[in-house]
């Protein structure tokens, strides 16, 4: 899957707050929410398996609940640090 820039991602998130999306903009959102997925899991398996913890969350948000949400916070899709930490993280045990 080819890495999405930050300059998409910001341009995207711009679209997405005026409501002005087509078909292209979803199939990004999408593979920008998928690139998350392995981390995501990598963090639940090591919760699950080391600290016998269950944990509880969901992997990805709605485009309906994304779009809102930079409406109300006037904020990015880029994701916090810790994120992409988790990442990076991931990416060095892959």
């Amino acid at each position: 899957m080819d890495e999405v820039s930050k300059s998409q991602i910001d341009r995207l998130g711009d679209r997405l707050r005026a409501g002005n999306i087509d078909e292209e903009d979803l199939r990004l959102l999408d593979r920008y929410r998928l690139s998350f997925s392995k981390a995501y899991e990598f963090v639940v398996r090591k919760i699950r398996d080391d600290l016998r913890y269950e944990p509880t969350g969901r992997p990805a948000k709605s485009t309906t609940s994304i779009s809102e949400k930079l409406r109300r916070e006037n904020n990015s899709l880029d994701p916090n640090p810790g994120y992409r930490r988790m990442q990076n993280s991931y990416a060095g045990h892959a």
